[in-house]
């Protein structure tokens, strides 16, 4: 027969209860700060800081490739410049076209730059 030190039959009912819960949980992981200790919860800042860095490289690498465009227009625009077998009317209107990609272009830079810049 079991000792129960003092207590009554329903406090060792409940701490055989208890233990049996603890013995039937002992399979599963262990819960640590919201994770468990199979997937551990990633801290809020570390979870934001990445997000933030991937919004930097990505904007980094959009940059990169707008730069390139850009110095391609000002490459054709130059180009059509020099070029004096083009009629001059097609080469206003060439010249209005890659103006305006310029632009554009020079506009998404900006954005960019600004993502790739933000502050954590």
């Amino acid at each position: 027969q079991q000792q129960n030190h003092g207590q009554s039959s329903e406090q060792v009912q409940d701490e055989e209860k208890d233990k049996s819960t603890i013995m039937a949980c002992g399979s599963l992981p262990i819960e640590v700060g919201g994770g468990t200790a199979q997937f551990p919860q990633q801290d809020d800042t570390s979870v934001l800081s990445d997000d933030v860095s991937q919004v930097r490289s990505v904007a980094s690498s959009a940059l990169g490739a707008i730069l390139v465009r850009l110095d391609d227009a000002k490459y054709q625009l130059e180009a059509l410049q020099e070029n004096v077998d083009v009629d001059a009317e097609e080469c206003i209107k060439k010249q209005a076209e890659i103006a305006m990609l310029i632009e554009k272009l020079a506009s998404a830079a900006v954005a960019m730059k600004q993502m790739e810049d933000c502050d954590d």
